[in-house]
């Protein structure tokens, strides 16, 4: 299917001639209801290089007709919609293949982006050229758009060795779900994979350390949109659990949902209904024994890798039980 592509608009907004140094990525499923608010932050950004790929997965809302409202305005919005939703993960893969530029960034089609989160995010990574991922604080948003808290946790791996960069993500670092929405060097990309399982993005980011820095911008420059978020503020003690399981869920009902939405049909495949075992053994094959930058084993990592698989598997052990208790109901069609 063929990408539906922005036009000048009547008041002659232009854009660089050829490939922008950004390409972002929209992924979005059913959001009508936040979905203009997102882009409307997103086009306001000081830093105006770049292209927005809006990849829709087979809305059934008026998602298509607010994304190609705006195409007809901006020359920098390009849709792409899909016949049938193909689940979450493919759609993030696809956001990065259809997009160019040097650097590469997701986005979300709830989130609200402040004006310079592009710009800061961009001047990151020209300052560092070991890093390949840049990120900022956040801040969280509830159903109506109130801002009720800041997400303030700092974690930068600049100048630190591969080992102790591998280490950190699987010891300390919290709110994978919300680092993976930085800004990444593409040459980076091409040396990780996005599996097609659950905590992707937790498997992704620990392969993406071994290849380089991640940077943190010490500024809250975007707004998650969270249900049933009234805390004022999430402290240190909190970030574990919220990192990972959204507020009013259950462990079990966190799998289960991560399960039912990552997948075509909400259909994972068997060995990835025990993600937390599945994705140590994947990340031994792709740092390993066949990384996607090499046709060679990389045997050389492998101390590290086995040792980055044990500790990660250990820091979300409590996932499990809950992984099990969700297979067997499962396998006994209660979803």
């Amino acid at each position: 299917m063929q990408a539906l592509a922005g036009r000048t608009d009547g008041a002659g907004t232009s854009v660089k001639v050829g490939t922008p140094r950004v390409g972002l990525g929209l992924v979005v499923y059913n959001g009508a209801a936040t979905l203009a608010e997102s882009l409307d932050s997103i086009l306001a950004q000081t830093y105006w290089d770049f292209e927005l790929i809006v990849v829709d997965n087979g809305s059934t809302d008026a998602t298509l007709d607010i994304a190609r409202a705006y195409a007809d305005r901006d020359p920098r919005v390009i849709i792409y919609p899909r016949p049938k939703n193909a689940g979450a993960i493919d759609n993030f893969r696809l956001a990065v293949a259809l997009t160019g530029g040097e650097y590469f960034g997701w986005a979300s089609d709830h989130d609200v982006y402040d004006r310079v989160w592009l710009e800061r995010m961009v001047m990151a990574l020209d300052g560092r050229s070991g890093a390949v991922l840049a990120y900022p604080h956040f801040g969280m948003i509830d159903d109506r758009g109130t801002r009720v808290g800041d997400h303030l946790v700092r974690f930068d791996t600049s100048g630190r060795s591969v080992g102790k960069r591998m280490r950190l993500v699987t010891d300390r670092m919290r709110g994978s779900g919300s680092k993976v929405y930085g800004l990444y060097r593409r040459a980076a990309l091409d040396k990780v994979r996005i599996r097609t399982t659950v905590w992707w993005d937790r498997l992704f980011l620990l392969e993406l350390a071994a290849v380089g820095e991640f940077v943190q911008v010490n500024e809250v420059l975007w707004w998650r949109r969270y249900k049933g978020v009234t805390r004022t503020r999430i402290e240190a003690p909190d970030i574990g659990k919220f990192g990972l399981i959204p507020p009013g869920l259950s462990t079990k009902d966190t799998v289960i949902r991560q399960l039912k939405i990552s997948f075509k049909d909400g259909r994972p495949p068997f060995l990835m209904r025990m993600a937390t075992l599945a994705n140590a053994g994947l990340l031994l094959v792709d740092l390993v024994f066949a990384p996607p930058h090499r046709r060679t084993p990389r045997l050389s990592l492998l101390p590290l890798a086995v040792l980055s698989a044990y500790r990660a598997v250990v820091r979300t052990k409590a996932f499990l039980p809950a992984e099990f208790q969700a297979l067997k109901e499962y396998v006994r069609g209660r979803w």
